[in-house]
């Protein structure tokens, strides 16, 4: 597997320098990012990189989606911190209810997504609710309320920064930037197998505080974003226990996170402070990661993951000014808060592993001996992929692992 995703991220690579529609859609995901940053810092906001994220994620080739992605993003974002705001004052008092509170709204956050008309808002309300939740035990003086609205001022630069690029868009290119519409979803019902799996990830995030409990690990909120994100799989994909296609996403988060993280840090470095090359290391890295994203369905979640990496690591180092350079201990700040980054996405990582396995050991149930029929059968996929793994996750012991990620 790991030869195919190199061969595959090779010819995309390749491809990057083609005219047409995908370097059409890079070149605005680059406008819309750096719209983005420049909202953010003229609004105010907490987290310019939350913003950029917006951008980057909200913009598709269907204006009209755009827009409705960006009203579910607000919404969603808007009813995760208002319930934030009643319960994480509660929670910050008591580890129980911080861990139940984590995992039940968690779980609600995710089976939404997984299931409802409405997917982006019930995964927005379920994600925002993780972040303040968890910053909020990280930082006991945070002012819960600040906080959120600051949420709101950066989820809204991001959404309207990728409503003007796209709007441009479609008046620079017409009916080509229309073409991708897709049709309506249909609307929520009951699916047990998206419950368990949403079961699965309300039991991974409630115990990250109780985690930070004990360990008092910094930026836990990664670990939860982590558990959410890749969570994310289609509800036919499932299976069993969702070990498989979890395990999939989880390799390449973990690739483009990384990868993203090196190109980051050696523009940082190589940069030395200088704006216009922050400005266009971000540039390049947001271009490569959205041409791998919209091209082979198999690796498309590598280059989301690198765009991801790399506006965490250079959005923050760049500013709206004359001076052409980033402010004192910006660009050494986002190299030292990197490492507690990466540590909290492998701790989500090692939970979502850990709880996809015990779910698969639970539900596998011994068929009764056939002797006469044994040979003449051919084992069900199910059965060979207990035994072969489609990567390292699968072939690594998961306490081992949540340890590592502990200890380092």
């Amino acid at each position: 597997m790991q030869d195919t995703l190199r061969l595959r991220l090779v010819r995309e690579i390749r491809s990057l320098a083609t005219p047409g529609p995908r370097m059409a859609d890079e070149l605005a995901c680059v406008a819309s990012v750096l719209l983005a940053v420049v909202l953010a810092h003229w609004a105010g906001a907490r987290m310019v990189s939350w913003a950029a994220l917006s951008a980057l994620i909200l913009l598709k080739s269907d204006t009209a989606e755009t827009l409705r992605r960006g009203v579910m993003r607000m919404v969603g974002t808007l009813i995760g911190a208002g319930l934030a705001l009643v319960l994480v004052p509660l929670a910050a008092q008591s580890v129980l209810i911080a861990c139940l509170s984590a995992g039940v709204i968690g779980g609600v956050g995710l089976y939404g997504m997984l299931t409802g008309r409405r997917a982006y808002a019930w995964f927005l309300f379920g994600l925002t609710f993780e972040i303040i939740l968890l910053d909020k035990l990280s930082h006991p003086a945070l002012d819960t309320i600040e906080f959120a609205r600051t949420r709101l001022v950066e989820v809204g630069a991001g959404t309207v920064a990728c409503t003007i690029v796209s709007l441009i868009a479609a008046f620079l290119q017409g009916n080509e930037w229309l073409k991708n519409r897709k049709p309506r979803p249909d609307r929520m019902r009951w699916n047990p197998t998206a419950a368990r799996h949403a079961a699965q990830t309300g039991i991974a995030l409630a115990l990250l505080p109780a985690i930070y409990a004990f360990t008092k690990m910094p930026e836990l909120t990664q670990a939860a974003i982590t558990i959410m994100a890749v969570m994310i799989v289609p509800v036919a994909g499932i299976g069993q226990s969702g070990l498989i296609p979890v395990s999939r996403r989880l390799y390449q988060r973990a690739i483009g996170c990384i990868a993203g993280g090196a190109v980051s840090a050696a523009v940082i470095l190589l940069a030395g402070g200088s704006l216009i090359v922050l400005v266009a290391g971000l540039s390049v890295g947001i271009v490569v990661g959205r041409h791998i994203e919209n091209g082979d369905n198999k690796i498309n979640y590598v280059g989301l993951q690198f765009s991801i990496a790399v506006l965490t690591a250079l959005a923050p180092t760049i500013t709206p000014t004359s001076t052409c350079r980033p402010p004192p201990g910006a660009c050494s700040a986002s190299l030292r808060a990197w490492p507690c980054w990466s540590r909290s996405c492998w701790l989500g990582i090692s939970w979502c592993h850990a709880c996809s396995n015990a779910a698969r050991m639970t539900r596998r149930t011994p068929s009764p001996p056939q002797p006469d029929r044994q040979k003449a059968e051919t084992p069900q996929p199910v059965v060979v992929s207990t035994t072969s793994a489609p990567g390292p996750f699968l072939r690594m012991d998961s306490i081992a692992f949540f340890a590592e990620a502990l200890l380092e």
